[in-house]
């Protein structure tokens, strides 16, 4: 062959032709290609579906604490509410519980001096005899000027008769700096008169029987001291005694007994 003059000229190879080869190189290609997409796939499919088991697991594990703790509280709450309703009830058993005592105590209390004050009626000393102020209790109210009271006089003797004379009862006190004396009966519409008459074989109480308490109302700006009890015996042997008692602004007191 002639070459052309000014020319590049390019080396040619000479290879033998395959054309069966040639299309299995060309289907190797694209099935390893395919392979490749399919294994990319696949994996990120597992990749995906191990990280939605974990969240979904850890979700799950997250949830069921919760739900535990939420119980918890539950109960707790539960059980708070149960040892305060049980706190309340103690405290409201326990404060009845003492209420009752002190009022069986009080009773008590009450029953062994009437016990001692009969066994001082019927069995007497030679150095108390005849006519006597057993007590005067006074007690106060929801109104702090009035009053609640009752009077005892008794007859301490061997043989009783029939004691007949009159009583008296004088609240002495100051009103402006100003000494006053008021009779019961100005304060009092348990009773009638300033004398209050006497009769009685063992015991008599005043205002009336069954130990029932008189109402006293005290005038404004007067200022209690003392309770002043006279009583008289009239008759044979007569006789005369007088009793102060000293005023306590109290809740409730017995003043002066004896």
């Amino acid at each position: 062959m002639t070459a052309v003059k000014g020319s590049k000229q390019e080396r040619l190879v000479v290879v033998p032709y395959h054309p069966v080869r040639r299309l299995l190189a060309h289907l190797l290609y694209w099935l390893i290609l395919l392979a490749v997409g399919a294994a990319s796939f696949y994996i990120g499919q597992f990749v995906g579906v191990e990280a939605k088991y974990a969240v979904e697991y850890e979700t799950g594990q997250l949830k069921d604490l919760i739900d535990d703790q939420d119980d918890k509280i539950a109960d707790l709450t539960q059980k708070l509410a149960v040892m305060e309703r049980s706190r309340q009830i103690d405290q409201h058993t326990n404060e009845s519980i003492r209420q009752h005592l002190r009022k069986l105590q009080a009773e008590n209390l009450e029953l062994e001096q009437e016990v001692s004050f009969l066994k001082s009626i019927m069995q007497p000393t030679d150095q108390a005899k005849g006519l006597s102020i057993q007590k005067f209790e006074l007690k106060a109210t929801d109104n702090p000027r009035q009053f609640r009271y009752k009077l005892r006089l008794t007859q301490i003797a061997k043989r009783h008769n029939k004691l007949n004379g009159f009583a008296s009862v004088t609240i002495i006190g100051k009103k402006a700096g100003i000494h006053q004396e008021i009779p019961l009966s100005e304060i009092s519409k348990n009773v009638e008169s300033k004398d209050i008459k006497l009769g009685f074989v063992y015991y008599q109480e005043i205002p009336g029987p069954d130990g029932h308490f008189g109402i006293m109302d005290l005038p404004e700006g007067f200022e209690p001291e003392y309770v002043l009890v006279e009583a008289r015996k009239t008759g044979a042997n007569a006789k005369r005694v007088e009793k102060k008692f000293m005023w306590k602004k109290e809740a409730q007191l017995n003043v002066g007994q004896g």
